[in-house]
């Protein structure tokens, strides 16, 4: 959309300030979700302690080597995230097996606790 600089009417100053906005909303990234934040703080944790047994020696932050590995950490990090999920998601299963169970035998207390 081409805007004469020159025109200062109210709609052209509304035009530009609309165009402007949108420019803006395109060059930001969307906000991130809270399993996000969690995984960028797990993950933050993870790079320092990686960093303070050695992991990174020998190479220089940026360069390839250093990108590479930060890749694989952050692969192996998402590996183990996707593990322990697994791992709690067949806990709930088998709690909830056994509060079915327990309400079948309607003992309620014990259901749900």
């Amino acid at each position: 959309l081409a805007l004469d600089t020159a025109d200062d009417t109210p709609i052209t100053r509304i035009l530009k300030q609309a165009v402007d906005t949108v420019g803006k909303a395109k060059d930001q990234t969307p906000p991130k979700t809270e399993d996000e934040r969690i995984f960028d703080e797990k993950f933050q944790k993870y790079i320092a302690t990686l960093t303070e047994k050695g992991y990174f020696q020998g190479t220089e932050e940026g360069s390839d080597e250093y990108n590479q590995r930060l890749q694989k950490a952050k692969d192996r990090l998402i590996a183990e995230e996707e593990k322990a999920l697994e791992a709690r998601k067949e806990q709930a299963e088998i709690k909830k097996a056994e509060g079915n169970t327990f309400l079948r035998e309607s003992k309620i207390q014990e259901a749900i606790s």
